[in-house]
């Protein structure tokens, strides 16, 4: 469907189960592991939700490189979920489930770990019977029964570990089901990691390879980027702090006063164009079949 690359299954069941756990019966048996998930630290989910509830009233007007990636992916899922049960993994404020809708799901279920997104999006989306909602946080939480499609714009950086949010994905696909999503790479904000030194760890593209192809075994990644520009310096600080990215702009917030402003004086000289001062998102598509 998406030209992946096709990968032979392995033949025994300790091959096709290389998890962390050992392989203990039906993968797709609820009973087997509806009651043993993995437990996130208390303190760090609830951290992680207050944040985004804090930024969900102005996050779209700062959510550029969000909406960038979501175009693209929408574009890759066009003609694929009409008629499907379709769950997207950190809706936020609704923008690519807006997207989504447009494919006319049978039923689209909206997972975010927070509250306060939640709610931006049952307002926005109160006159469709089809979206659904589910408050969780989808590396580790029970999210239902099994769907065609499991799909997140952006989402899965957050996961405290890739491998095991993938696992839990699979998990809630049904037989023959997909999973595509964008996330960011190592290269993602290169000027502010370039320049100043700070930044967020990310996966390289070979990275992100082999984390896909321990739980999927037919798998295709289309690596992407989208540059974003901003009036200021200063805007595009604001603009990291609304959409989470708190390991940069918290940095800053350490600086000096006058570091900062030589900070924004000299990133204005050196990433500045015609459109005005600009940031590089660097991530990937991946498409994934069970």
């Amino acid at each position: 469907m998406y030209g992946r690359i096709q990968k032979q299954s392995p033949n025994s069941k300790e091959q096709r189960y290389p998890y962390n756990v050992p392989y203990r019966g039906n993968f797709r048996d609820f009973n087997f592991w509806k009651s043993s998930f993995l437990i996130m630290d208390p303190k760090e989910r609830t951290k992680r939700a207050q944040l985004f509830s804090k930024a969900a009233q102005t996050y779209d007007q700062y959510a550029k490189p969000q909406r960038c990636f979501a175009k693209i992916l929408a574009g890759v899922l066009k003609g694929h979920l009409e008629g499907k049960r379709v769950l997207e993994v950190g809706c936020g404020t609704g923008y690519f489930s807006e997207l989504l809708l447009k494919e006319h799901p049978a039923e689209l279920v909206l997972c975010d770990i927070s509250d306060g997104m939640l709610e931006v999006c049952r307002k926005r989306f109160k006159n469709h019977p089809e979206v659904k909602f589910i408050k969780a946080d989808a590396e580790c939480d029970y999210l239902g029964e099994r769907y065609d499609f499991i799909v997140s714009n952006l989402a899965f950086q957050w996961f405290s570990s890739m491998e095991d949010g993938l696992i839990n994905m699979r998990r809630h696909l049904k037989l023959s089901g997909d999973l595509c999503f964008s996330t960011f790479l190592k290269g993602n904000l290169r000027e502010i990691s370039e320049f100043a030194g700070i930044g967020i760890s990310y996966p390289s593209y070979l990275e992100m390879i082999d984390i896909v192809e321990k739980v999927f075994f037919s798998v295709h990644l289309d690596p992407g980027r989208c540059v974003c520009h901003y009036p200021n310096v200063q805007a595009m600080l604001r603009a990291l702090k609304a959409t989470g990215v708190t390991a940069v702009s918290n940095s800053t917030l350490h600086w000096t006063k006058d570091r900062l402003n030589i900070f924004k004086e000299e990133y204005a000289k050196q990433y500045t164009d015609e459109q005005g001062v600009y940031l590089t998102w660097k991530g990937v598509f991946v498409y994934l079949h069970d």
